[in-house]
């Protein structure tokens, strides 16, 4: 049987961070979904890895990112934003409670600052799954290259950047498809 739990966690600056968790009876398995500024969850490149987790048995928490909204995040510099982002991501350790075997990560965009983060410091086992990161963040660099990873990314995304892959020692491209002028570069990268 599965349960849905919303609610809200302390976040930076006197904000909240809006969740629902999907919880089976049996937690072994884990999934946490980092959206976007204005890409929700229920969105199609969210919606249906976040779908197939929960068929499969994975708990899954959806982080529900309130920026857009969010004067004071959108007021901010870069490095203050990405503190933030980092604090937020690390406030949610707090649902897991559990110790789950296996951990999946989601991210699309500015959801892959706080991934990053907690992929390098305190989720080092988990797999994630990158859907157009900020390339230029070193923290994304590092993490999408030096753990179990898979990434998608267009080679027109404005934070596409050909040095960075080709810097990635250990990067492997295994498909470059264009079709109806898109052009889609997909990596794949273990470790």
């Amino acid at each position: 049987m599965m349960r849905i739990e919303e609610g809200h966690l302390p976040g930076q600056h006197h904000s909240t961070i809006p969740y629902t968790f999907f919880r089976h009876d049996s937690r072994h398995k884990l999934c946490i979904v980092f959206p976007v500024l204005g890409y929700t969850a229920q969105r199609p490149l969210l919606h249906y890895p976040t779908g197939l987790c929960i068929e499969n048995g994975h708990d899954v928490l959806l982080v529900n990112h309130t920026y857009k909204d969010n004067a004071a995040f959108r007021e901010l510099d870069e490095a203050s934003r990405n503190a933030w982002l980092q604090a937020d991501g690390e406030a949610i350790l707090s649902l897991l409670g559990e110790t789950y075997t296996h951990i999946t990560m989601i991210s699309k965009s500015i959801g892959s600052i706080p991934m990053a983060h907690l992929a390098l410091h305190h989720l080092p086992e988990a797999t994630c799954i990158w859907l157009t990161p900020l390339l230029p963040q070193d923290n994304v660099q590092q993490a999408i290259t030096s753990k179990q990873s898979f990434a998608v990314i267009s080679k027109e995304d404005p934070f596409f950047r050909e040095d960075i892959w080709k810097a990635r020692a250990n990067a492997k491209f295994f498909m470059k498809h264009k079709k109806a002028g898109l052009k889609v570069l997909l990596f794949y990268q273990t470790s």
